[in-house]
């Protein structure tokens, strides 16, 4: 197979237009301003994401441990077999989640500011 003038041009549009997109993203994150916790579609409870604690979160008999310090929200313990949400990195941007499908827990960030979209929509 050969490789031909008009796919190495496609090749680098490509590739432009990811560096474009990476650094329109990393330039335009917002700081989250609280923690938003709902439990089987419900709100829960929201957390200042500035106000460092411990939280359990519980639905019937599963539980969830939250921890936020220093601006950054992740789950330290859960009951549920995969631990994915337990695994999964810290958060502190507006619109990151960490969900526990098993436990139908979604932790969120949320910002008081007035631009909702998110990084597809802007």
């Amino acid at each position: 197979m050969k490789i031909l003038k008009k796919d190495i041009v496609i090749i680098g549009v490509i590739i432009v237009i990811a560096v474009c997109f990476l650094i329109y993203n990393s330039v335009n994150d917002r700081k989250g301003t609280g923690v938003e916790i709902t439990v089987s579609g419900k709100l829960y409870k929201t957390f200042p994401i500035d106000k460092d604690g411990v939280y359990e979160i519980t639905n019937g008999s599963e539980h969830n441990t939250l921890v936020i310090k220093n601006g950054k929200v992740n789950i330290s313990e859960a009951t549920c077999k995969n631990q994915v949400c337990v695994k999964h990195k810290s958060i502190s941007k507006a619109n990151e989640t960490i969900i526990c499908v098993p436990n139908k827990i979604v932790v969120k960030i949320v910002s008081d500011s007035e631009n909702e979209l998110d990084g597809v929509a802007k």
